[in-house]
């Protein structure tokens, strides 16, 4: 579930406004300088259609990984609940609601058969639902890059959406870290800057020649 808020901005007020006001003048939407393929809503249907045809099952090495990413979402929950830190509640409805996702993506992709980057998404989806409820723009934190990364290296933590998966829940792949913050819009030069900053300040340790993250234990509580 994601929380939409009317939230007053001058750039997407004005945005809208024009859009809205296109539409009334000229009966039609205005001409985008997207040049990526635009799809009918025939062609939408057919695409749904066909993706419910798809009964992808979880294989056991993949239901291994959900499983572990449940727990250590549990063990996040319980922890950041004895600091009295802000938590949100991680019940067997959240794995329900992680194996749905996870055959959802997977239906999308026609293929019978969830894969771990479908668990990945379905992880991080939850996540910035989350996120919805309580981001409201307004905490006066600090914005820069560095900083917006470091939250989303931990959200990644949080959810498991990062882990190694070779059983060690408090390593994450840098590998995986990459492409989460990648996909986000940042540039690798201001993760590797975030890594080494967060790194000399002793939040985190980089190991297995700069493919393994560990955050050090006691230095959650560091403010971005």
């Amino acid at each position: 579930m994601f929380l939409l808020l009317d939230t007053p901005t001058p750039e997407g007020d004005e945005e809208l406004a024009s859009h809205v006001t296109y539409v009334h003048m000229h009966n039609k939407h205005p001409e985008t300088e997207d040049s990526g393929v635009m799809f009918s809503p025939h062609e939408v249907r057919q695409y749904i259609a066909k993706a419910r045809s798809f009964r992808p099952v979880v294989p056991s090495s993949v239901s291994d990984y959900m499983v572990g990413a449940y727990v250590a979402m549990r063990k996040r929950q319980k922890k950041d609940e004895a600091n009295k830190k802000q938590f949100s509640h991680v019940t067997p409805r959240t794995l329900l609601g992680i194996i749905r996702l996870s055959q959802a993506l997977a239906r999308l992709r026609f293929s019978e058969e969830v894969v771990r980057e479908d668990v990945d998404e379905a992880l991080r989806l939850i996540e910035v639902s989350k996120a919805s409820l309580s981001n409201d723009g307004e905490s006066g934190a600090d914005y820069t890059p560095s900083s917006k990364i470091y939250k989303l290296i931990g959200s990644l933590r949080e959810s498991g959406a990062a882990a190694m998966g070779d059983g060690d829940d408090s390593e994450m792949s840098v590998r995986r870290i990459r492409e989460r913050v990648l996909a986000k819009g940042f540039t690798d030069d201001q993760l590797t800057t975030t890594l080494h900053e967060y790194a000399e300040l002793g939040v985190w340790l980089i190991t297995g020649e700069g493919s393994r993250l560990m955050f050090v234990e006691g230095d959650d509580e560091m403010v971005a």
